[in-house]
């Protein structure tokens, strides 16, 4: 009786986990999209297409994550979109820096920088989806 316990408590665990990885991800939209215009006060950006699609698969990621915690495909979908999103915020907060070079926006290099390397790492995991889903 014990071991159902215990793995009822880790699933409980898992799932607020997954969860909180999406509302993660709604934050860090929410800065990109609050970012966006400051970087780019003339244009419509592609971060706004961006956006769903993230979104998409954080939404699938945490529901695949908290109903079958063992499934790789899930915490991918969590893991990629969530450095995917940091990635996007990084690279508007840059474009806003070096918009705006007058204001103090501090770390602009730095910050694109990791924002190259957060993205790309982001779409590597969510590219993942079929090696992981045959094994």
């Amino acid at each position: 009786m014990e071991s159902d316990d215990k793995g009822a408590r880790g699933s409980g665990i898992a799932a607020a986990f997954a969860w909180s990885s999406l509302a993660l991800n709604l934050g860090l939209v929410a800065g990109v999209m609050v970012l966006s215009p400051l970087a780019y006060p003339t244009e419509w950006w592609t971060s706004d297409l961006d956006a769903p699609v993230l979104l998409a698969f954080a939404a699938v990621g945490a529901l695949v994550a908290s109903r079958r915690r063992e499934n790789t495909i899930g915490w991918l979908f969590c893991a990629g979109a969530t450095i995917w999103a940091l990635g996007s915020l990084g690279h508007q907060y840059a474009q806003g820096g070096l918009a705006h070079p007058t204001s103090v926006w501090p770390r602009t290099a730095e910050a694109a920088w990791a924002a190259r390397w957060l993205t790309g790492l982001g779409w590597g995991l969510l590219a993942t989806f079929p090696v992981a889903a045959v094994s």
